[in-house]
């Protein structure tokens, strides 16, 4: 470990700043010269050099009770705080010194109790430099290597953690955590790898073995450029294509967005036939239906964002979920039980399917309807579907699903892939929501199949270090995005379309605020009097931008595609009245309706009703 030379530690305080001398003589070219020591440097140089024999005790007697604490440490470089070194008071120093770095860089909250006391509700690297971004100092960044870091006694834990190695002044930040549990190497501490020891997750680690370089964003794009990028990966950044979609147009746009979620809910149309037209235009919805329930098979139902319509070659893809339910460890806590003590149950649903043939709950227990008042036989039927068990034969006129046995249903070519590894599988689910997306952060990528945050970050981190994923940085975006290198990046856009709540352009709601500044929620459960902006509301794309929304009900009795409201967005188009309304009148012909009839709810609805 190198030999650190203690800056300054006052009293009953847990803020510790520290500098690596091996480093910074290492480094010394690379930093700017510096003019004649002022006098409070020479005076805190001094106080160093009192306190360094105190400052040894106190970090053993720290290390001895890091069980119970959790560090934050970040990259700064104190020369460049804008903060006067004084001697006295100390403790007055360490908290400007502190709040100097939270307020420029945001790293946490000050606690009242403990103004030294960082609460950071998720750790990350800040690299501060006074007045100025953490871009200004890029090129320090550019080299990281990866950390990985194993318990001191009491078990073999280890956590990989991505650190910088360049950098030589550490601010440490004590946060209490006292939970007693190991955390996920996405909240791991950042540390310079020469001070060698930390405490993480409750418990101290050392380094124990380096690895190679992270991928550090080579791209800075703008907001703009982000959102021609998602609008290009989505199928949305020009006019549909020309002519009758068939179902080779529609089998493709199932490979490239990698699922159709499944929705109940017809009020319109359900929701897995909405992506396709918003896409492709008027197609038949019974392609769809053949494709997913008829012969033969080309997609499959399986839980991937949500209840998902699937191309056939993500099926070995998704296997290990499927062992994983039926472990017991993944899926709703009353279906885990038929994973352990009810199996037996299961096994004897599973027994009759596979002698009488595809079936429904309706068919094994005359149980309560009701999406979420399911039967014992729904339960495990359920549980066998999410173990993979089973899986859908067809849907029946109310949509209810009839299971029936895999080998019956999917082509025995697909069964027969030989099933990746649980990294490969997921590390292929992130590529395929990188394609789908074009641009997204970790959270939106992980989110696409549902996997979880600790699963993500580090497949992450091998797909960039292969070179199959970019990292760039987004103006606006706070956080790290990763670009698919085959997407596409148009100058212009000019797509039309009206959106499902369920596409996934706008099923991740934090996304869609980001890339068009639409806060959308979805309002089917809200009480009528308090509902914003109606029941069943589609946002409206017009040349890259959300331009409206509309509430938009499928009256089939009287033949009309009802607008219940219409509403427009902050700065949309002056033609929004009448680009909606074409796209209006091409939605009522798919669906089979003659008329459309605008109500009077909504700033738009006046300007709408008189394009009809």
């Amino acid at each position: 470990m190198a030999e650190l030379e203690p800056l300054a530690v006052g009293g009953e305080d847990h803020l510790v700043l520290a500098r690596n001398r091996a480093a910074a003589q290492r480094g010394e070219a690379d930093r700017p010269s510096l003019a004649r020591p002022s006098r409070h440097a020479v005076e805190a140089r001094q106080l160093r050099q009192r306190r360094a024999p105190a400052f040894r005790r106190r970090g053993a007697e720290q290390q001895r009770r890091s069980r119970r604490r959790v560090l934050l440490v970040a990259m700064v470089h104190l020369d460049d705080l804008d903060v006067p070194f004084r001697p006295e008071p100390r403790r007055r120093l360490l908290d400007e010194v502190a709040q100097q770095v939270d307020a420029e860089r945001g790293v946490g909250r000050v606690d009242d109790a403990d103004p030294t006391a960082r609460l950071v509700d998720q750790p990350q690297l800040r690299l501060a430099e006074a007045g100025r971004a953490d871009e200004d100092r890029l090129a320090r960044r550019r080299r990281r290597v990866e950390i990985r870091f194993q318990r001191v006694g009491g078990g073999e834990i280890e956590e990989h953690v991505r650190v910088p190695v360049d950098d030589r002044d550490v601010l440490a930040c004590r946060r209490r955590c006292c939970d007693g549990a190991s955390h996920p190497a996405a909240g791991a501490e950042h540390l310079d790898p020469d001070l060698a020891v930390a405490s993480h997750g409750c418990f101290m680690a050392a380094v124990t073995m380096r690895g190679k370089p992270e991928a550090e964003p080579g791209d800075r794009l703008s907001a703009a450029a982000a959102r021609r990028i998602a609008l290009a990966a989505q199928g949305l950044a020009g006019p549909r294509p020309a002519g009758p979609a068939g179902s080779r147009r529609l089998l493709a746009l199932a490979d490239r967005l990698g699922l159709f979620q499944i929705d109940s809910v017809n009020v319109v149309a359900r929701a897995h036939y909405l992506p396709a037209f918003s896409r492709l235009g008027p197609y038949s919805a019974g392609l769809l239906d053949r494709a997913a329930w008829g012969r033969p098979r080309r997609l499959f139902e399986y839980w991937a964002h949500e209840a998902s319509l699937l191309p056939l070659d993500l099926h070995p893809l998704l296997r290990w979920r499927m062992a994983a339910a039926e472990r017991g460890e993944i899926g709703w806590g009353s279906l885990r039980a038929y994973a352990g003590e009810r199996r037996r149950e299961a096994e004897a649903v599973l027994a009759r399917i596979a002698a009488d043939g595809p079936l429904a709950a309706s068919d094994l227990e005359k149980g309560r309807t009701g999406w979420w008042e399911w039967s014992e036989a729904k339960r495990a039927l359920e549980w066998l579907f999410w173990a993979g068990r089973i899986t859908t034969a067809t849907r029946r006129g109310s949509f209810e699903r009839v299971y029936d046995l895999p080998e019956r249903v999917i082509p025995a070519p697909i069964l027969a892939l030989p099933t990746p590894s649980r990294e490969e599988a997921q590390r292929q689910l992130l590529l395929r929501a990188a394609r789908a997306l074009g641009i997204a952060t970790a959270g939106e990528l992980g989110d696409y199949f549902r996997l979880r945050p600790a699963e993500t970050a580090p497949r992450l981190a091998e797909l960039a270090e292969a070179g199959a994923l970019m990292p760039v940085r987004v103006d606006g975006w706070r956080h790290l995005a990763w670009l698919h290198p085959q997407a596409r990046r148009p100058r212009r856009v000019s797509g039309t379309a009206l959106l499902a709540p369920f596409d996934p352009l706008i099923w991740e709601r934090s996304r869609a605020e980001r890339l068009f500044g639409l806060r959308y929620r979805i309002e089917i459960y809200t009480p009528a009097e308090k509902r914003v902006h109606g029941y069943y509301v589609l946002p409206f794309l017009l040349r890259g931008g959300i331009a409206a929304r509309v509430d938009l009900k499928a009256d089939r009795k009287a033949g009309a595609l009802l607008v219940q409201a219409a509403h427009a967005e902050t700065g949309a188009p002056p033609d929004t009245a009448e680009a909606l309304a074409a796209e209006l009148r091409l939605m009522a012909a798919w669906l089979g309706l003659n008329d459309v009839r605008v109500d009077r709810k909504g700033d738009l609805a006046e300007a709408l009703r008189r394009q009809f």
